[in-house]
């Protein structure tokens, strides 16, 4: 079942690799375009004991985010949410419910 309308309230923009492909066909280099207008998601802070255990850096700077199902979200893309750029966890997307869930933290 997708989320509520009312439920995703954030504007968040994901950006993905926009570089030279190499032989094999994976993405070379580190520069992130954005990738599509923005998106609608509920960005919540993680609290407590699960911050610490999902989040690589300060717990403070880690936000669970879920949003409609897109094809262009992927494991190596970033977020882009109230001027500040965020890397992901890999994304746990379920296309028939029309739902995406992931964890996001501030990049050093």
């Amino acid at each position: 079942m997708a989320y509520d309308k009312g439920f995703l309230n954030d504007r968040i923009t994901i950006l993905n690799r926009n570089d030279v492909v190499n032989e094999h066909g994976a993405k070379k280099g580190t520069s992130y375009e954005p990738d599509g207008a923005p998106i609608w998601a509920n960005v919540s802070w993680l609290k407590g004991k699960k911050a610490m255990m999902e989040a690589s850096l300060d717990a403070l700077n880690s936000y669970l985010v879920r949003t409609a199902y897109h094809e262009r979200l992927d494991d190596h893309s970033r977020i882009m949410w109230n001027g500040k750029t965020y890397q992901i966890d890999p994304p746990k997307k379920d296309r028939r419910a029309n739902e995406c869930s992931f964890t996001m933290y501030e990049q050093a």
